[in-house]
């Protein structure tokens, strides 16, 4: 009987069937994750769709489409309270 206090993962590989291959368990090998659209950009005060990270960033942040967005961007420019407000505003009415 293992000790309460040994690690899972030990536990674990104590416990695997000796006639299954092992996974690695590295970093490396687990697939990459695309998180481009949530990095923060450049900056975080103007809004920017310069770029296609920057643009799913700015639809997500804000729950809108990309058409929705770049409308409000052209009214009032890229001022990040300036479009929040237009983009509330149009939610309304």
């Amino acid at each position: 009987m293992p000790a309460p206090w040994e690690s899972l993962p030990e536990r674990l590989e104590q416990l695997a069937d000796p006639g299954v291959p092992k996974v690695s368990q590295s970093r490396d090998a687990m697939p990459q994750q695309k998180t481009d659209h949530l990095r923060p950009p450049a900056d975080p005060r103007r809004v920017s769709l310069d770029g296609k990270a920057e643009t799913l960033y700015w639809t997500d942040r804000f729950s809108v489409s990309e058409d929705r967005l770049r409308a409000a961007v052209e009214k009032v420019g890229r001022d990040v309270d300036a479009v929040a407000q237009e983009l509330e505003g149009q939610e309304g009415g």
